[in-house]
């Protein structure tokens, strides 16, 4: 039984005991510390930063020895475990997953670098000492004796003699595998979690010659397993804990199962219903949210393997199942969904999009996978394209595919040919890539404690960073819809940022959700964020602001006034289907009674026929008023009463007339030539009549000129004429 749990920062990858406390790789939070003195009410301590997703962790003295992914291993000083601190890490490994010590040495499972070795006799300096690759990919070590034992994926259990931490060599294996992920040692057997084959018992007594033994669970997908008291613990993925009876290792036998609560990972929103894939027993749920303030469970199925992200599209919905790749669901009823169809996979199906009767499927390590969905009952992989990285995320554009491929950053694949998907640009970023949205000629990538980054993909085969934005916490997924990303941030919930102008993103809105936000959807009217072991949040109207003090602040978190309005984009519009579409300015004493309204308004018949208006409503604040100023479509305005300003000139009218008329011509100026005045009869306007006799003598001038030439070539011509008659 259950006797007691701790809800920690993060997603729990790894836990070491040692004495009193527990040391948890919580994945991209870090690494927890945990006071577990008494077991029944075991308390978080601290967490502390180690750069990237921690996958496992190691406690030898009083150091914390942690495999960061791409971060390699860092090395926590634990000596008091509520002040944990850096005392140390390597680097040199392209991807850390598990990491043992034994003495002065590490053992680290660098995935497709294989085993490597490193002196930590100071492990302020750890130094590298040698290492074997391994055919496939090392997920786990252990270590007994002079022999380093490695769960290599499909290339099954590896055996290598450490008897020489320089020059580690391979002396045995068990390839026959399914997806070896973990591992534990004791004695002559080896116990190795092997995915849909279950846990399988490896004789390891001859190292050279591996040979199996017993084997139990075949059928659930074992992802991990620990040994106690001749008992061993599974981690069954979708099938909870195992427990298997394990004292003759020839015979196992099930002793008991404890299962896990749903964790949601992914949501997609289809008319009334949201569809929630999670790790769960139940791996795709369908809740009823018509009443958003209330969702309720309308359906479930089980898929088998792990829900990481869900499509619907009409009658189907599309589950990327981890390990056990892409399954086919009729939603139909939602109240009793089937399923009709599922591909197996080669890696782990994480994330997926559906176009024009494919299915483009990210596939972890094994890239993008293309599926041929035209008959959902019958999936078919018709294209595949291995990636550098893992690949999490995919979004799609044109006749291109955008994946988000961890480590790898983005790639940008060619799909105008869903059977031959062609890499043709990529951009690295400083964290995994895990989430990927595209609009227009940018795409917006999640990349962890990096917050979101913002790429110009105009030219896809040339793809170029513009900005990167600070979320505040480990950026996982992204959406984008009209102006505005929306950035699942792990721990701080829901970030809106204003993205109008792609190359200078502001942050515009944020919303703490109730727990770890890891996938979200978005459809104009509301935002499903999807949150591990917390469920579901739904946001309706999830306008992009912020409210501080009474104040209101678009664009900014520091308003200054009751409304603030900042950024590239700060304009205020008001739109009204209807005439006097007005904004109001009320005067009021200081009890809040009107002393004086005008309302400024918008008229119009039609399509760029309208006119600006200026309404005197005196101490209402509703109803017509009086009209004080009309500017007409041609940019006449017309005023009503007596207009004016005293700063004019004396010698000319200080008052707009109406009886305004043209004065004659002046003799000798020629029509046409705009030398007619607008006056009023007595008065003139002199600055007009001077501007116009300047003209007049310009034109003179030219004529002066003309004549002067005229002048000058007769003159000539009468100088060669006397020059012939000589």
């Amino acid at each position: 039984m259950v006797v007691g749990q701790a809800t920690l920062s993060g997603f729990v990858a790894d836990i070491a005991v040692n004495g009193n406390h527990a040391y948890v790789a919580a994945n991209r939070m870090g690494l927890v510390t945990v006071d577990v003195t008494d077991p029944a009410h075991p308390a978080e301590l601290a967490v502390i930063d180690t750069g990237d997703q921690a996958r496992a962790v190691a406690i030898a003295g009083n150091y914390a020895y942690v495999a960061s992914s791409n971060n390699g291993v860092q090395i926590i000083d634990v000596s008091n475990p509520a002040a944990p601190s850096s005392a140390g890490f390597f680097t040199n490994i392209s991807l850390a997953l598990a990491v043992r010590v034994f003495g002065d040495r590490a053992f680290v499972a660098a995935h497709s670098e294989g085993l490597k070795i490193f002196d930590v006799s100071n492990p302020g300096t750890p130094a590298l000492l040698g290492g074997v690759d391994t055919p496939f990919s090392a997920n786990d070590v252990e270590v007994a004796g002079s022999y380093a034992y490695v769960a290599d994926y499909a290339g099954g259990l590896r055996v290598v003699s450490i008897a020489n931490a320089a020059s580690p060599v391979e002396v045995g294996a068990f390839p026959d595998a399914n997806q070896s992920r973990h591992l534990a040692v004791s004695g002559n057997y080896a116990y190795l979690a092997d995915g849909s084959r279950g846990l399988r018992i490896i004789d390891v007594s001859n190292p050279a010659s591996p040979t199996q033994a017993g084997a139990v669970f075949a059928g659930f997908f074992a992802v991990d397993a620990a040994l106690l008291g001749g008992k061993a613990f599974v981690a069954a993925d979708n099938r909870g804990c195992q427990v298997a009876d394990v004292a003759d290792p020839a015979n196992p036998s099930a002793a008991g199962v404890h299962d896990p609560s749903l964790f949601n990972y992914s949501v997609c929103l289809s008319g009334q219903y949201a569809y929630v894939a999670g790790w769960t027993y139940d791996d795709l749920k369908v809740l009823d949210v018509s009443n958003i303030a209330a969702p309720r469970l309308a359906g479930q199925i089980d898929t088998v393997g792990e829900g990481c992200d869900v499509v619907v599209d009409g009658r189907y919905a599309y589950v990327a199942a981890d390990y056990y790749g892409l399954f086919v669901i009729d939603v139909l009823d939602p109240a009793h969904p089937v399923e009709v169809g599922q591909l197996n996979t080669d890696g782990a199906s994480l994330a997926l999009a559906l176009r024009q009767g494919y299915v483009y499927l990210t596939d972890g390590a094994d890239g993008l996978h293309v599926v041929d969905v035209s008959n959902p009952a019958a999936p078919v992989q018709v294209g595949a394209l291995d990636t550098p990285g893992y690949c999490k995320g995919l979004a799609l554009s044109g006749q291109y595919a955008y994946l988000a491929d961890g480590s790898g950053g983005l790639r940008v694949v060619d799909i105008s040919d869903p059977a031959a998907p062609a890499a043709i640009g990529s951009l690295t970023t400083s964290y995994d890539v895990d989430g990927v949205a595209v609009s227009g000629n940018y795409a917006y990538l999640t990349n962890g404690w990096n917050g979101m980054v913002v790429v110009d993909v105009s030219n896809p085969a040339q793809p170029r960073q513009v900005a990167t934005l600070n979320t505040g916490g480990y950026a996982v997924d992204v959406a984008v819809w009209g102006q505005y990303a929306y950035v699942a941030d792990a721990s701080r919930g829901l970030v809106v940022a204003d993205v109008s102008v792609p190359a200078a993103p502001v942050v515009v809105g944020k919303q703490q959700t109730a727990g770890q936000s890891y996938g979200l959807f978005v459809n104009g009217s509301y935002v499903a964020i999807a949150m591990g072991e917390g469920g579901v949040d739904f946001f309706a109207n999830c306008d992009p602001d912020y409210t501080v003090g009474g104040y209101l602040g678009v664009g900014t978190e520091n308003p200054q006034r009751a409304v603030h309005i900042a950024g590239p984009n700060a304009v205020f519009r008001m739109d009204r289907p209807q005439d006097s579409a007005a904004f109001m300015l009320v005067r009021t004493d200081g009890s809040g009674a009107p002393q004086k309204t005008f309302v400024v308004g918008v008229n119009a018949t039609g399509a760029n026929q309208g006119e600006f208006i200026l309404n005197d409503l005196g101490t209402a604040v509703a109803g017509g008023g009086t009209r004080r100023l009309t500017i007409d479509n041609a940019g006449q305005a017309v005023f009503t009463g007596t207009v004016t300003a005293q700063s004019f000139p004396t010698p000319s009218s200080i008052r707009f007339k109406t009886d305004v008329a043209p004065l004659a011509l002046p003799v000798g100026w020629p029509a046409g030539s705009g030398a007619g005045t607008d006056a009023v009869p007595g008065e003139m306007d002199y600055g007009r009549l001077t501007a116009l006799l300047v003209e007049r003598l310009k034109a003179q001038q030219r004529e002066i000129d003309a004549l002067q030439a005229a002048v000058a070539e007769l003159q000539r011509l009468l100088e060669e004429l006397s020059a012939l008659r000589k």
